[in-house]
């Protein structure tokens, strides 16, 4: 669906983004994150076609969205982080004229105005005035504007600022359900349980470069397990033999329970041999788990 490659893009004597490259397929929700300044925004205006990269390209559907810029950004929506609404209007107002911008053909514009109402939950609002909506209904109004022309790629930027706990729920419920008419959508924000809420898949920007591009159960499911011993593990090479090169320990505290690690396989399958050596080595072993990652152990390490 969309082929990202060598991206680069400099402001002056700052360069916003690095050599990026990656791909996403239809119906894939993916997280793109990152700390401020870290090059994220750049890349959804270059995605949007908003801002041409110095190098690299993108692609849509197998096409450079360069090569033909207006059927390109058809079939794109966006949401930006200051979702700009002309609040004199009614919803039902802004959606149609907004329609008529993205070129939705009039006997097509009940419909599509439906649709996005339906999508979003806005049906009950749809005679209100913008400007008398929560900060919740007006990020509402924002993506319904986003997806009247059924776009291919939505990119949505902080979608979720300023919402309380249950307009939240609700904006992840919108999302998802974008997603199961096959539409892609690529989701920006500083909230990581966001992203582990509704994403597929997260990609982290560091400094304008791609520091990690992974499916989120992948990440979960990463060889790296807690052990706990009853005395100093001083030569855990020797313990485990051959194994040692499938496996890295990492001292973490000596507590109550005992002298405790962090053990990193390349090959889990090897687990249960490393425990049975390093018992016949002598050693109590009192703990061996499996280590549960969240997402932002994930980003601070990175």
């Amino acid at each position: 669906m969309i082929k990202v490659s060598s991206l680069s893009h400099r402001y002056g004597d700052t360069l916003a983004v690095d050599e990026v490259s990656f791909e996403i397929n239809s119906g894939e929700i993916v997280g793109l994150l990152g700390p401020n300044g870290a090059g994220k925004s750049t890349i959804m205006k270059i995605l949007t076609g908003f801002l041409r990269p110095l190098e690299g390209w993108v692609e849509l559907e197998g096409q450079n969205i360069w090569s033909r810029i207006s059927a390109s950004q058809a079939k794109i929506g966006y949401l930006p982080e200051n979702n700009v609404l002309y609040e004199e209007m009614t919803v039902l107002d802004y959606l149609g004229y907004t329609a008529i911008l993205r070129g939705v053909q009039e006997s097509l514009l009940p419909f599509a105005i439906e649709n996005a109402l339906k999508k979003t939950d806005l049906a009950a609002k749809s005679n209100h005035t913008i400007g008398t909506l929560s900060k919740g209904f007006r990020q509402r109004v924002g993506v319904a504007q986003a997806i009247l022309h059924q776009p291919k790629v939505l990119i949505l930027d902080e979608p979720t600022n300023g919402l309380d706990p249950v307009q939240v729920q609700q904006m992840r419920r919108t999302i998802k359900g974008l997603s199961d008419n096959n539409t892609t959508v690529i989701l920006s924000t500083h909230i990581l349980k966001e992203v582990e809420s509704v994403c597929d898949r997260v990609i982290v920007i560091k400094e304008g470069r791609k520091a990690l591009d992974s499916k989120l159960v992948d990440l979960s499911a990463q060889g790296r397990f807690t052990v706990t011993v009853d005395k100093e593990l001083e030569d855990f090479g020797t313990a485990v033999g051959p194994l040692a090169k499938f496996a890295t320990l990492n001292f973490i505290e000596k507590n109550e329970t005992g002298f405790q690690y962090t053990l990193t396989l390349k090959n889990e399958a090897v687990v249960s041999e490393v425990a049975r050596l390093v018992v016949e080595a002598g050693f109590g072993l009192s703990e061996l788990s499996k280590e549960k990652r969240d997402l932002e152990t994930i980003f601070n390490e990175i």
